[in-house]
């Protein structure tokens, strides 16, 4: 009867996850996946399950129990956790690709491993490990929670009055999301670096150069084709400075190295958009912004604020939005204005090859 009392209980809590936000892919899939209830005995079963789909309409009945082995959950099933006891073994779900794990009722440390969990929930007073890639992960307050492979998303409910959960992750954590219960706001980051994250009493103990505050680039294999070349001939990419792209931008630098074709394509599909400076001769974008006789002019024609500047803004003492000024370059350096004279592109060319390692 004891066991039965158990179960009834963990079964009231599991159904009512689908009460609670962020939990729709706990919806029954078209193959119908079995969902295995599994508590810890220590006098006799170990880890076992009881396979009943109603376990309250057996109140009076003995469960049909059977031993956890690997060939009993199979690809998609849905596993309910629950454990009462100190110092149990990892429950070891072998191969299973499962659809969904959730850990409830468990006031003992519980390790957890599968071959993949797609949907994972740890429920308040959840204090487990998971060692598993995971797609989707939802963690209520107060829960300790590890998760020792990758995390796609994850999705952290606090009480920020009283948040006393604890998480870390072994692998990479592509999004993390922190939802405060008492207001439903949020905020997400991204892209936390391997071994990095961590959370302490409903608050990010990550350093900050560990992940980023947006989603990682995703770069396209066929990118925009570039503006009609301006009469002059000028070609924004003949301009592009890899190295400066990189350098300037970390989290390019972590995806792209200094791959000159991968970074240039992130910069005019997508940089661009972003406000992204490519070199340290001319910021294209803070360029337009500033000259609105230059944005009606040019509109989105790139390579026409690039001509722009090269022949005629700099001779204008028109700002370049990047601290450099090819002219003022050439004026302090006599043997320069004498092989370059307002060459722009050539003094600019000199400056970065020769002229800053040279200490000018």
């Amino acid at each position: 009867m004891k066991k039965i009392k158990t179960f009834v209980t963990l079964f009231a809590a599991f159904a009512a996850l689908i009460l609670l936000p962020n939990i729709s892919a706990l919806k029954a899939s078209a193959a119908e996946p079995t969902t295995f209830y599994i508590d810890y005995d220590p006098d006799g079963y170990g880890w076992y399950v009881l396979l009943e789909s109603d376990p309250t309409k057996r109140e009076e009945e003995t469960p049909k129990v059977l031993q956890v082995y690997y060939n009993l959950v199979k690809d998609g099933d849905v596993v309910v956790v629950s454990n009462y006891h100190e110092n149990v073994p990892q429950l070891d779900l072998g191969t299973a690709r499962l659809g969904n794990v959730t850990v409830i009722n468990n006031t003992s440390f519980t390790m957890v491993k599968a071959a993949s969990i797609t949907d994972f929930f740890a429920l308040g007073n959840s204090f487990c490990s998971i060692s598993a890639p995971v797609t989707n992960a939802y963690v209520y307050d107060p829960s300790v929670v590890n998760f020792n492979d990758n995390v796609q998303k994850l999705v952290i409910n606090v009480d920020e009055a009283a948040s006393t959960s604890s998480l870390g992750c072994v692998g990479t954590l592509d999004h993390l999301m922190v939802l405060f219960t008492s207001n439903n706001s949020s905020y997400n980051l991204y892209n936390f670096n391997k071994g990095t994250f961590s959370f302490e009493d409903g608050v990010v103990t990550t350093a900050s150069y560990n992940f980023t505050t947006y989603p990682a680039p995703t770069p396209s294999p066929k990118p925009t084709p570039a503006p009609v070349t301006p009469p002059g001939g000028y070609k924004l990419k003949e301009v592009f400075d890899e190295k400066f792209y990189a350098d300037r931008y970390p989290d390019l630098k972590a995806a792209y190295g200094y791959n000159r074709e991968a970074l240039w394509t992130h910069f005019i599909t997508c940089g661009i958009n972003e406000g992204r400076a490519m070199n340290n001769l001319l910021d294209v974008v803070k360029y337009k912004n500033t000259y609105a006789d230059l944005n009606a002019a040019f509109g989105n024609n790139w390579d026409a604020y690039l001509e722009h500047y090269l022949t005629t803004g700099a001779k204008e003492g028109r700002d370049s939005g990047t601290g450099f000024n090819a002219l003022v370059y050439a004026s302090e350096y006599a043997d320069l204005q004498r092989i370059y004279g307002d060459d722009v592109l050539a003094l600019w060319k000199h400056y970065n090859t020769a002229g800053k390692a040279e200490g000018r």
